[in-house]
């Protein structure tokens, strides 16, 4: 068993490319402070709309009584909670698996994709166009006299332009794997001012 000696040139600096990164906890702050600050605002601008403007706790309750209440009520909240992960959890493994076999279905058969298709874009675009108009819909009553009062209703459809992409192609050719269309229309703003007496 021989010991080798390391000599002095044997020593070389490593370059900088292989060094470790120092970590960089300003730049980390940087980075994390302007969401952090447009939260924060947020929510104490919710509570001020919500305690200036009187607002029942059953219409909006304000994140101070919602946190109160989260932590009053941890005992209750949480077996509900990991309840909610379960079926959240079982349901994301079924869409994924699920997904995966009926886009293989898909690049296997033209006959299978032209078949379910039609349902795949009406499940895909169900479920934004019935609930978003039920949760984006302010309506402001003004009342003028007995019986009689002006309603103004604003109604948000798309709110942040997210499109909602089409399938892509998956007959071999030219158009193989893109995506060339939209399934829903882009932001749609509707205002309303109704008389009713």
């Amino acid at each position: 068993m021989s010991v080798s000696s390391i000599g002095v040139g044997d020593l070389e600096t490593t370059p900088a490319a292989a060094r470790p990164r120092r970590l960089d906890v300003w730049g980390a702050v940087r980075r994390a402070l302007p969401p952090v600050a447009i939260g924060v605002t947020g929510l104490v601008v919710w509570e001020l709309l919500v305690r200036l403007n009187q607002i029942p706790y059953y219409i909006l309750p304000g994140p101070l009584l919602v946190i109160g209440t989260l932590v009053r009520d941890w005992g209750t909240l949480y077996p509900s909670l990991l309840v909610t992960l379960a079926i959240t959890g079982a349901a994301l493994l079924v869409a994924t698996v699920a997904g995966v076999l009926i886009a293989i279905l898909f690049t296997q058969s033209r006959w299978v994709e032209l078949s379910l298709f039609p349902y795949a874009v009406i499940l895909q675009v169900t479920p934004v166009v019935a609930i978003a108009p039920l949760i984006i819909i302010w309506v402001k009553n003004i009342p003028l006299s007995e019986g009689r009062r002006f309603q103004f209703r604003a109604e948000f459809f798309n709110f942040f332009n997210h499109p909602n992409f089409g399938v892509p192609g998956i007959t071999a050719g030219a158009g193989f794997g893109q995506i060339v269309n939209t399934l829903t229309e882009a932001r749609i703003i509707q205002f309303a001012l109704k008389y009713r007496f």
